[in-house]
């Protein structure tokens, strides 16, 4: 048990570098965009293009690098994730950032289709969603921590120096990696796995609601800092603490949802997607910027953090649930279904501020939340394969 627990500690290390890194430009997109001469939603586009290519070279990869033990993978990928972000803190040019950011997602998209897979292998299977728990509270600790600590270096030393910082967190987290007890070996898989799971009925209605849940999501949170300097945080130097807010609020739920999805996964999507899409209406309510004092604003950023860390937990252990015979695919093709809602928000979210301005964006993200909850309740067609999948 004691091996259980050190891997699992690796796993939250390397799943809080990871997020750290994938979310760093999120509070850093003024600051970014003007030193690129670059425009707001160009900038968020880094987030699209590293979705994209998160999406369609995950799961191949994936059933690609099957074979292979996973420590000895999750080194390699690590070691990718401290020299991107490396070269991420070297860029000069908007075209040198984008580089280093898609060879940071062609590690992500393999990282983040094993690691839950991993961290549900070291404990019985019926602890499989605290085991997730475990390993998803690095993620959490990166948007507690990692994102606002990194914003915070830079606004006071610049952007560069925050990309510097993950590429150190990386590579302390290698070593830590490198230190630890062997990992169980993954289920072999192939390419033949993504179709068969794709030609499943009842899991192509699981990623689609990831999608529409993570679309909403990420439609409001690309744009967290100016949404929430219209709401109430009256400078920019308020934005890491309501980063700091949504981390801590997401963190405390991590554990509560990890025990509800162990038996009632599909309970734990909807209420998680309810409680975001309260959060963003209530912002989609203050139109004017005006409504809500700072303590007020903050509780909002709280539930809104509490709602997106269940979905992550609820939606990853709904996966491992449906799929218990390929786990590593059906996570690959789960971090594709979640990297399409990332790149497609982004995307809207750029789109709406355009088109409707800032104020529109929370509205838009409500909608597609709850169309994902309501798709929950829709009948699906059976498929000709039996495939369990967690009512």
């Amino acid at each position: 048990m004691t091996r259980a627990w050190l891997g699992l500690g690796v796993c939250a290390a390397m799943t809080f570098a990871f997020l750290t890194s994938e979310m760093l430009p999120v509070g850093l997109l003024t600051h970014i965009a003007p030193s690129l001469d670059a425009t707001l939603p160009q900038t968020g586009a880094l987030l699209t293009a590293y979705a994209l290519v998160v999406t369609f070279a995950g799961p191949p990869m994936t059933a690609l690098t099957g074979h292979i033990p996973r420590k000895r993978l999750l080194l390699v990928l690590v070691g990718v994730l401290a020299v991107a972000n490396a070269c991420a803190a070297l860029s000069q040019t908007y075209l040198e950032l984008l580089v280093s950011r898609i060879a940071n997602a062609l590690a992500h998209g393999i990282f983040w289709s094993i690691i839950a897979p991993a961290a549900a292998s070291l404990l019985p299977p019926q602890r499989r969603g605290f085991a997730v728990a475990v390993a998803y509270t690095g993620g959490s600790l990166g948007i507690v921590m990692g994102v606002p600590l990194g914003t915070f270096v830079g606004e006071r030393f610049g952007w560069h120096a925050a990309f510097w910082c993950v590429a150190a967190v990386a590579t302390a987290g290698f070593a830590a990696l490198a230190a630890s007890p062997a990992m169980p070996r993954g289920r072999a898989s192939a390419l033949s796995d993504v179709r068969e799971l794709l030609g499943l009925a009842p899991f192509r209605r699981l990623l689609l609601s990831t999608m529409l849940v993570i679309s909403g999501y990420f439609t409001a949170f690309t744009y967290f800092a100016p949404i929430l300097l219209r709401d109430g945080a009256r400078g920019a130097n308020g934005i890491p603490e309501l980063l700091l807010v949504f981390g801590v609020a997401g963190l405390a739920s991590n554990f509560a949802f990890g025990r509800i999805s162990n038996r009632h996964a599909s309970a734990a999507v909807v209420a998680s997607s309810g409680i975001m899409t309260l959060a963003l209406a209530a912002l989609a309510f203050d139109r004017s910027g005006s409504v809500f004092s700072p303590f007020a604003l903050g509780a909002i950023v709280a539930v809104w953090g509490v709602g997106s860390s269940g979905v992550v937990i609820a939606f990853q252990t709904r996966v491992l649930t449906a799929q218990p015979g390929k786990p590593d695919v059906a996570s690959a093709l789960n971090s594709s279904a979640f990297n399409v809602g990332i790149g497609a928000g982004a995307f809207l979210g750029g789109v709406v501020l355009r088109s409707a301005g800032v104020a529109a964006i929370p509205a838009v993200a409500a909608t597609l939340v709850a169309i994902a909850i309501v798709l929950q309740f829709v009948p699906v067609v059976p498929s000709r394969t039996v495939v369990t999948v967690d009512a």
